[in-house]
This record gives C-alpha cells, structure tokens and sequence, in this order.
C-alpha cells in the first residue's frame, strides 16, 4: 500500500491499471531494476558491476540498449543511485533525454528517488528539464511533490518551467503546498510561481494550505498575493 500512496497524487485512468499489477505482483522494476533476459550491459549496471559495465562500454556495447518497459541502460543506473556507473555511462555516450515507456527520463527517476549527486551528474551533462512524463508532469513538479528542496534548487537554477502544468492543470507549486513542503513553497515563489493559478478541482495552492492545515505555508502565500 505504501507505493499506492506514494503515487496516488500521480494515478490516472491511462497508468492505474499499471500499477495495479506493480502493486499486486510485489515487483518495483518500474522504479529500479532491470529484468530477466535483458542484455549482457543491462545485466552489468543492473548489478552494478562497473568493471563490466567499463569493458563492455569498450568493446562497443550499445549504451543506450533498453529493457524492462523500455528502460534504457542510464535510466536504470539512474534509479539505482549508482553515480558511478552513470558517469561510465555518459562517458561512452548514453543519450540523457531517452524515456522508458512511461516517459520517465533518467532525470526524472533520479529526482522522485533523490538521487541527489546522479542529479547534478544529469544536469551537468544538459540533461533536459522541460521533459513530460506520461502525466505531463516534468522534474520539477515531482521534486516539489516528493519535498527534495536541494534538487528543486539545482532544476530552478537550470531555467525549469515554473509554472508548468501536469494532466489536472496541477502545478509544482499546488503540489508542495499541498504536501506542506515550506522551503519548496518559498523557492518556487521567489523564483515566480503564479500563486493563483488552480488545477481542474478549482484547488489553488491557498486551497490546498488550508484544507490540510499548514498555517505557515497559507501565510507566505497570502503575502503573495493569494486570493
């Protein structure tokens, strides 16, 4: 249940039936591993095993072969953290912007498992930050949702959309007012967030403050101009 909850402010009728199964079946690949059958390198960074990964990256492996819902190698190393073998990665010339069939971007799994140094890595390497994942919602809005101030910080600082908006007309800001993330709250309106625009309920971040009772957040919003 705690993955339904984790992804519940995210679960449409196109991904619920998706999860529905990840959920039934006990299986996570969807955010971390590769699977049975997959390729010799997709084994290697599955494992971890950065030797491997390096020698098979010599001999010329493709660094951008897919698996498991068209996960590709880096989205893969990105999900697992493994800040190593996304760099061996890189080096041999993984693409940044390729999705899995989801349309979660390495940067994408990275920021919603606070990855933070695979983050910087990503971002570093021009890793694009205006991506849409099946929601529509980019890195931004799921680092506001998940609370990972530090990562809002570094995708704000590489010109993310503020304003974006997801499937429900949800935005980056609505979000973290709504799960009461206060520092999250702060930067984003310093760096321009619209303290009125509403999702498809008609929820403006102020309704999202109030309804969950964060009086701190409802009054930063206020002095922004909220109505």
């Amino acid at each position: 249940m705690r993955l339904v909850q984790l992804f519940a402010p995210f679960i449409t009728f196109r991904n619920i039936g998706f999860l529905l199964f990840i959920v039934a079946s006990g299986s996570t690949s969807f955010l971390s591993s590769a699977s049975a059958g997959e390729g010799t390198l997709l084994q290697a960074v599955k494992k971890g095993d950065h030797v491997e990964i390096e020698r098979l990256l010599q001999k010329k492996s493709d660094p951008n072969q897919r698996g498991a819902y068209g996960k590709t190698a880096l989205i893969i190393s990105a999900g697992k953290g493994d800040l190593r073998g996304v760099k061996l990665l890189l080096d041999h010339g993984a693409n940044l912007d390729l999705v899995g069939d989801n349309k979660w971007s390495a940067l994408m799994l990275a920021t919603y498992q606070r990855h933070i140094g695979v983050v910087r890595a990503l971002l570093d390497g021009g890793a694009d930050v205006l991506l849409r994942n099946d929601i529509e919602a980019p890195p931004l809005m799921i680092a506001s949702f998940r609370g990972h101030t530090e990562i809002v910080r570094m995708l704000i600082a590489k010109n993310s959309e503020i304003n974006a908006r997801k499937s429900d007309n949800g935005t980056a800001l609505i979000w973290a007012a709504h799960e009461g993330h206060l520092q999250i709250v702060d930067l984003l309106l310093m760096a321009g967030a619209d303290v009125n625009l509403m999702n498809d309920n008609a929820q403006t971040a102020l309704v999202m403050a109030k309804k969950n009772g964060y009086r701190e957040i409802k009054k930063r919003l206020f002095e922004a101009g909220a109505r």
